[in-house]
């Protein structure tokens, strides 16, 4: 704290009466000398010169004035040669102890306040954890499995357990041992769709060492390939059977082809009505001798239809048997 103080308490009766038989010169120096002890908080440095300028007396004066305050009592000259007074004590205690109650009032407010800063801070710190708290156990709650997807948690888990597994040196062994020295040279004869025959050599190879597949199985997979691919599908290149395993393919059964009567080649319209109705068919269980469906080639041949002329291959009831509205043909232009 400074000892500066920025106001005191002015008693008026006390004023009065130590300024009560000093003269006027007395008077304003003892008032001066008072001033500048409260304003310092202290005793002051002053001398007759310095308290003349501050007064409008002279050195002289001043100095006399000082000299009979001594006598009276009224200022005091401590050993350090500065000005004190008595009656200036009390209110610089006084001023001391109310800064230090101010200060200590303070600081248990700034205390308190923290306090509570830290409080609110607690609280909602143990509101976030609780709900975090509750957010994990409902996340927990969902990532269990129900009793209903127990069961089929564990036979994922079984699948993936057995798909992981790997296999045993012995059939490892068993199956490089079917290879013969020649099994690619074999295989590749029997190949159809002989392309890219060194990458198809290296795949071969890591089928081999991988020991998935006996060579007897694979030759047999790539027979049922070659029989059981339909006419309009591409070869699969030999590398990519090979590395997508497909002699363990199952392909679903191919409806068979039809070649339409007068030996034209079916449009992509026909094909597809051709399809639908075959697909019909066998969800009711007839046979191909519909009777609502006949030959349209000989209708198109007398209605005047050339080959340079789309005409469909397969005629129906008006209204359409399957839901498909009745064909419509161009006929002759219209006079605008």
């Amino acid at each position: 704290m400074s000892d500066r103080l920025p106001w005191f308490r002015c008693f008026p009766s006390a004023l009065l009466g130590a300024l009560a038989g000093l003269d006027a010169d007395e008077g304003i120096v003892y008032v001066t000398a008072l001033l500048r002890i409260y304003e310092t908080g202290a005793p002051v440095g002053e001398t007759a010169r310095t308290l003349g300028r501050r007064t409008g007396l002279t050195e002289r004066k001043a100095g006399a004035a000082l000299e009979r305050l001594f006598e009276a009592g009224k200022l005091i000259l401590t050993a350090d040669g500065k000005l004190d007074s008595a009656s200036t004590h009390a209110e610089i205690g006084w001023q001391r102890e109310r800064h230090q109650d101010q200060s200590a009032a303070g600081r248990a407010s700034a205390a308190r306040r923290q306090k509570q800063v830290d409080e609110k801070k607690n609280e909602a710190f143990g509101k976030s954890s609780a709900q975090n708290e509750d957010q994990k156990h409902q996340q927990n709650q969902r990532n269990e499995a129900t009793a209903v997807e127990l069961p089929f948690n564990h036979l994922e888990e079984d699948t993936d357990q057995k798909e992981d597994k790997p296999l045993s040196d012995a059939r490892v062994a068993r199956s490089q041992s079917d290879f013969p020295p020649s099994a690619f040279a074999i295989w590749w004869q029997i190949q159809p769709n002989k392309v890219g025959k060194d990458a198809a050599e290296r795949a071969f190879n890591r089928v081999r060492k991988s020991g998935r597949v006996t060579f007897s199985e694979l030759v047999d997979g790539l027979k049922s390939y070659i029989a059981t691919k339909p006419p309009t599908r591409d070869w699969c290149h030999p590398t990519t059977w090979l590395n997508q395993g497909r002699w363990a393919d199952e392909p679903a059964p191919v409806v068979p082809y039809r070649a339409p009567l007068n030996g034209r080649a079916p449009s992509a319209q026909e094909s597809f009505l051709t399809q639908s109705r075959n697909a019909d068919r066998e969800m009711r269980g007839e046979d191909d001798a519909s009777p609502f469906l006949f030959d349209a080639a000989p209708v198109a041949d007398a209605a005047g239809y050339t080959n340079g002329h789309a005409r469909p291959a397969l005629l129906e009831p008006p209204g359409g048997n399957r839901g498909f509205p009745p064909p419509r043909y161009p006929g002759p232009a219209r006079p605008h």
